[in-house]
């Protein structure tokens, strides 16, 4: 598997380290009070119903997984159903300890006065959901309104959270406001274009990411010389999961980027050769890191490489290999903030 995609989860844990935890907690209701504030937005930590009910919406990555994306988390070679895989997720809800609330309540409040700075149109409401992790293979990820966080990954630092609540929040931001997202994928070389389906068995392989379900974003590459245009994907090495080997579904993960032919409508379609798919590593897409940057290697989306760069962004650090890339995203907010005034 290439040296730059994640495997082990959605957010790709980042070197770089958050301070200065405690002076920001004033910002936020005391923890005596039942509401957890970010600006506007209420940070509800989710009941176990509340948490059912958000995780079990058939939303855009429900409606778009593959049979082995509900057999795999699942961890079985038998077909699973959409339902079946629903109360799966379902039964893996926890509800809040007073403990992790009260430190998640720290998190949010060390990067509330930088998040305000960039007066993001954020829902009214955000909800944070505990599971067991087992139903999306210990990862943090989010699902409409809501930002999932495995119960183990709550015994890391409050650093690590701070981070990890970053880059899932723009998640949610991007979720939101379809507009502002583009234009920040924009800043990075994609181009949006009609949803592209996996040609052949890659469809029955297919892995969806529950924060960039859809197969829609366009990359302008070069391949052996000439100009090619690509989408990124996700899909497994086998065809089924096995439950000899055991395991996540992380470790069947493959990421390429698919190459696509676009009609003069721009309507883009997968290029085959011989019948087939030409599927491109990313190491062997140039111009791909002039477009991205290398502040992160987590690359599989333009969805994740904003959201880590969000990330840095909120948390102040410049010292990375192309702040260029910090810096248009900072400008596209900017330009967002300008254009509707408070």
């Amino acid at each position: 598997m290439p040296a730059r995609i994640a495997t082990d989860c959605w957010a790709l844990k980042a070197a770089a380290r958050f301070a200065g935890v405690a002076w920001a907690i004033a910002c936020l209701a005391p923890l005596g009070q039942a509401q957890t504030r970010l600006g506007e937005t209420e940070i509800v930590f989710a009941t176990r119903d509340e948490a059912a009910a958000l995780l079990s919406a058939r939303d855009d990555f429900v409606q778009r997984m593959s049979p082995f994306d509900r057999a795999a988390r699942l961890k079985t070679d038998a077909e699973v159903s959409e339902q079946q895989y629903l109360q799966f997720v379902a039964r893996n809800v926890l509800s809040w300890e007073d403990e992790n609330r009260e430190k998640m309540h720290r998190v949010v409040a060390a990067v509330a006065p930088q998040i305000a700075e960039l007066r993001l149109p954020l829902p009214p409401k955000i909800y944070l959901v505990r599971t067991s992790g087992e139903e999306e293979g210990g990862a943090f990820y989010t699902r409409g309104a809501a930002i999932v966080f495995p119960t183990k990954r709550l015994a890391d630092s409050a650093d690590s959270l701070a981070k990890a609540f970053c880059h899932e929040l723009f998640h949610v931001l991007s979720r939101a406001q379809p507009q502002l997202r583009q234009a920040l994928y924009g800043a990075i070389g994609y181009q949006p274009c009609n949803e592209v389906d996996l040609p052949g068995d890659l469809a029955a392989r297919k892995i969806t990411n529950p924060d960039a379900p859809r197969i829609d974003q366009c990359i302008e590459l070069a391949i052996d010389g000439q100009q090619q245009w690509a989408v990124p994907v996700l899909y497994s090495r086998s065809r089924q999961y096995d439950p000899r080997q055991g395991g996540r579904f992380f470790r069947y993960l493959e990421f390429r980027f698919l190459a696509v032919e676009r009609d003069a409508q721009g309507k883009a379609s997968p290029l085959l050769r011989d019948g087939q798919p030409v599927l491109i590593e990313p190491d062997e897409a140039g111009g791909l890191f002039e477009q991205i940057g290398r502040n992160t290697q987590y690359i599989i989306h333009p969805e994740e490489v904003i959201a880590d760069n969000f990330a840095l962004l909120v948390m102040g650090k410049r010292n990375v290999e192309s702040p260029d890339v910090i810096h248009r995203i900072q400008q596209v907010l900017k330009d967002r903030a300008a254009a509707y005034p408070e």
